[in-house]
């Protein structure tokens, strides 16, 4: 095996005797011809032959640390991140990883990421999983904020099943796939973000030293204290019980503990965007690093939205079909790039527990005094990449003229005198074209329509004015303001409208807002479709 692969040890499980049979649960076997390289990932992430150990005859295995990516399309970055990391799950199905220097501030990373790979094409159900599953058991445990009992299990298990949802009968996958929709619905979304402001003493939580300003900023509702946030935020149960959740950070300890409630192995992911949105310097660096036409502009589209923002992710991972597949929301089987999700993200860290990574310490004390200049990231986030570059594998199936060949010069684009919204919803809406957007939850404005009137639409919003009210008979007046938006994956032009943190917890839940533009430009105005409401 190769020095260089890191194999995540969590994941190397120990054989063990079921009913006289014995059961091997390790992802990363077999490996027929001994290179290094698991047959899975070398048939849905490298690309290479799983029955030869050199496949290009070169006298190099597959395995090593660049010969692997001699059969696809790769991207390597070097990085440097805030702790926490875990190195030992760094390698997984969409990167493989190495830690090249440590220090007090920061460790430092390289990441060859394989964007272009088939692993989600090839997720698996497994109906005999109740039979396996137990030997993973430190991820199904409760932990101190997936903490389910058989209180919350019972009570869930009941609630699907009056939906239709029998958990004692489906595969994996499909219970996976239909529980973590219905949990997402059963919790509303509240815009709070106390989660990095917490750490655990003898197992109790309580604000880290030094965030109790940041963690009462956090509190979504009026008259909560952050212990009473935390129920409806940082707890799993105490979030099934109120039927709240918040962050991307929230959702997934949320679902950390309910899907363990219900034997699937689960635990937490958190990523990053490939480079920091709010340093020029590295979005330079996409345009020079980047050579696929289509790769750089998706992942320009996707961190060129962040500007100065925070922006990291949380997601999961569940073992479904007998592997670790990360579970996004409800989408299962997300991949790392994608134009809604920073355009391509970084795996740094996995957590059994939340409490675990212990991020009020390093990442949330950093957001809260907004320590940016005098550290070594220098941006508004607790990462920095030092470069960038993509890369042909020689062996690829890829059409490397076409893929590289210019972008056609786009004409000038004039912006409409008249912008129609026809339609207006939440983005974690089961009919959400855009599906959850990390680390917000806006109100999405769409104006169907192709993705060639994408431009006209962005210039439309640059130039009028991007205020926005909801107003409803008897409730505060709540401003908006406008973002950019993009394109779904349908080709639907769409702009985003999201409310500040007072107006979040002025919001009341089923209450029909009517939509109100300030519309103070004459040449450019906003038009909304007849008795267009949106309710929460």
């Amino acid at each position: 095996m190769s020095p260089h692969l890191q194999i995540p040890m969590r994941t190397l499980l120990a054989t063990v005797v079921l009913s006289g049979a014995t059961l091997a649960l390790d992802q990363d076997v077999p490996d027929r011809d001994s290179d290094g390289l698991s047959d899975f990932h070398e048939l849905h992430k490298y690309c290479t032959d799983p029955t030869e150990k050199d496949s290009d005859g070169d006298g190099i295995p597959d395995g090593d640390w660049d010969e692997r990516r001699e059969y696809t399309y790769t991207v390597r970055t070097i990085l440097q991140v805030m702790r926490p990391v875990t190195p030992d799950v760094l390698c997984d199905d969409y990167q493989d990883a190495r830690i090249l220097d440590e220090t007090e501030e920061y460790v430092e990373l390289e990441v060859i990421h394989y964007p272009l790979n088939t692993v989600a094409v090839a997720i698996s159900a497994n109906p005999k999983w109740r039979e396996e599953t137990h030997v993973l058991r430190e991820w199904i445990e409760p932990g101190l904020t997936a903490n389910w009992d058989a209180e919350l299990r019972e009570r869930l298990i009941a609630a699907l099943a009056e939906d239709g949802i029998d958990v004692g009968e489906l595969d994996d996958r499909a219970l996976v796939e239909q529980a973590s929709r219905w949990l997402l619905e059963h919790a509303s979304y509240v815009d709070g973000f106390t989660t990095f402001c917490s750490r655990f003493v003898d197992g109790q939580a309580e604000i880290h030293p030094g965030l109790e300003q940041a963690a009462a900023n956090g509190v979504t509702e009026k008259g909560l204290t952050v212990a009473e946030q935390w129920k409806r935020e940082l707890f799993a149960k105490g979030m099934f019980e109120h039927g709240r959740r918040g962050s991307c950070t929230s959702s997934a300890i949320y679902l950390n503990g309910c899907l363990r409630a219900l034997g699937i192995p689960t635990r937490i992911v958190l990523a990053v965007p490939l480079v920091d949105g709010s340093d020029e310097r590295e979005l330079e660096m996409v345009e020079r690093g980047i050579r696929h036409r289509d790769v750089r502009r998706i992942v320009t589209e996707g961190v060129g939205s962040l500007g100065s923002s925070w922006a990291s992710h949380t997601f999961n991972e569940v073992w479904v079909g007998g592997r670790w597949r990360r579970l996004n929301y409800s989408r299962l089987g997300q991949g790392i790039l994608s134009s809604s999700l920073f355009g391509m993200i970084t795996h740094v860290a996995t957590f059994s527990d939340w409490a675990d990574g212990e991020m009020a310490s390093t990442w949330g004390t950093r957001q809260a005094h907004a320590r940016f200049s005098d550290d070594a990231f220098g941006g508004a986030n607790p990462y920095s990449t030092l470069t960038v570059s993509d890369r042909f594998g020689p062996h690829a199936e890829i059409d490397v003229a076409a893929a590289t060949a210019p972008e056609p010069a786009a004409p000038e684009v004039e912006a409409p005198a008249v912008l129609l919204i026809d339609r207006a919803f939440w983005s974690d809406a089961p009919d959400s074209p855009t599906g959850p957007l990390p680390g917000m939850d806006p109100v999405i404005l769409r104006h169907v329509g192709p993705r060639e009137d994408f431009p006209a639409h962005r210039a439309f919003t640059l130039v009028t004015d991007q205020r926005f009210f909801l107003e409803a008979d008897g409730h505060p007046t709540l401003k908006v303001g406008t973002g950019i938006g993009g394109v779904t994956s349908a080709g639907e032009s769409y702009v985003l409208i999201s409310l500040g943190p007072a107006d979040w917890r002025d919001l009341v839940e089923g209450v029909e807002y009517r939509l109100r533009p300030q519309n103070s430009n004459p040449d450019h105005r906003w038009k909304l479709a007849e008795d267009l409401r949106v309710a929460r």
